[in-house]
């Protein structure tokens, strides 16, 4: 009677360490958790990217874009932008074999390719109604000697700086052999991506 029993108990003892190791082998708590993310970007884990939703993410462009230029090197690209802008070829869009805008078919699509050049949508729309003409579903350009108040980039101009992005700068014309004696008015802005746009772009008779 005695091998009997011990066989039943040694059965006994086998079954409950089998239970035991197969309980503590299904606790999760013993299973190795995988990394968590904080969002702080240290250890071995990458960051998250932040959400659209996110306030206080900071967008590309927050930052001043003039923050490492000094005032001289802003007037020198300002002065570059004017002189490309106001000049006819800034607004001249290219065109094709049978003297069309391309990829305009209104003066709508024309304003929209100049405000992208660096117009505002005012000066965009009033440059495309000056200068270009709606013709059987496509656009042509208007031949003319463009617009008064060219900005001359070797020539001595104002600049006063209205904040910290906007500036306003004036330039005397003398005589340049196409339109009376003016001074030209131009407003530029920096834009957050370093870019400058012309918000203001006018002219006054010279002795005014």
């Amino acid at each position: 009677m005695r091998k009997p029993m011990t066989l039943v108990a040694t059965l006994a003892v086998s079954a409950l360490l089998f239970a035991g190791c197969s309980q503590q082998t299904a606790d999760p708590q013993q299973q190795p958790k995988p990394p968590q993310n904080n969002g702080g970007g240290t250890g071995d884990t990458a960051p998250q990217p932040p959400t659209e939703n996110n306030d206080s993410t900071e967008q590309p462009g927050e930052q001043a874009p003039t923050a490492d230029k000094t005032d001289d090197e802003i007037q020198t690209e300002i002065k570059g932008k004017l002189a490309r802008l106001t000049d006819p070829s800034g607004y001249t869009l290219p065109v094709d074999a049978t003297g069309h805008v391309e990829n305009a078919t209104s003066l709508d699509d024309v304003a929209e390719l100049l405000r992208k050049k660096g117009y505002t949508h005012d000066l965009a729309v009033l440059l495309a109604h000056s200068f270009y003409k709606e013709n059987a579903g496509a656009v042509e350009i208007i031949a003319t000697d463009g617009r008064p108040g060219i900005f001359q980039a070797e020539q001595d101009a104002t600049f006063t700086k209205k904040n910290k992005y906007v500036w306003h700068v004036e330039q005397q014309h003398t005589d340049n052999g196409l339109w009376e004696p003016h001074t030209a008015i131009y407003e530029i802005e920096v834009l957050r991506d370093g870019s400058y746009r012309l918000n203001l772009w006018d002219t006054r008779p010279l002795d005014s």
